[in-house]
């Protein structure tokens, strides 16, 4: 009996190969969006305990120090959320991406099941054609010895 052999398994390998690619790229965009998230929260919660902390007599200095301080806060959360944006967008794309890549692997993964299908198909038409030509033997010979 021969071995079922899928035609398309190199393009299968291939698409499979891609997917996990896309996979990859997801995962690492999705780390990016998390470490800039980390550093968004880090910056406003910092912005929080300058905030919280600052004595409410502070002199006219000390107070221009403080303005100054959370006015680079405040650019570099305006810098993260910018940066945050364009993430989401990347990642948007990359999962998109992503689907492509999987219906393009599962349309194969498809042909290869129909395919084995088949196979096995005519694998049980080939066992069941054998099995009948030894009954048709065996009932030749039983035929024999009872003449």
């Amino acid at each position: 009996m021969r071995r079922f052999r899928f035609k398309l398994q190199a393009v299968l390998q291939q698409r499979e190969v891609v997917e996990r690619n896309r996979l990859l790229a997801v995962a690492g965009v999705q780390h990016e969006l998390r470490e800039c998230e980390a550093r968004l929260r880090a910056i406003v919660a910092e912005r929080a305990s300058v905030l919280a902390a600052w004595p409410k007599t502070a002199d006219l200095q000390d107070y221009a120090l403080r303005e100054a301080y959370l006015d680079s806060l405040d650019a570099r959360a305006a810098s993260e959320r910018q940066a945050r944006a364009s993430i989401e967008e990347r990642l948007a794309r990359a999962r998109q991406a992503l689907v492509e890549a999987r219906r393009a692997r599962e349309s194969i993964t498809r042909l290869k099941e129909k395919a084995h299908e088949a196979y096995m198909a005519e694998v049980r038409r080939e066992e069941q054609a054998t099995l009948d030509d030894l009954a048709v033997l065996r009932h030749r010979r039983s035929r024999r010895t009872s003449d």
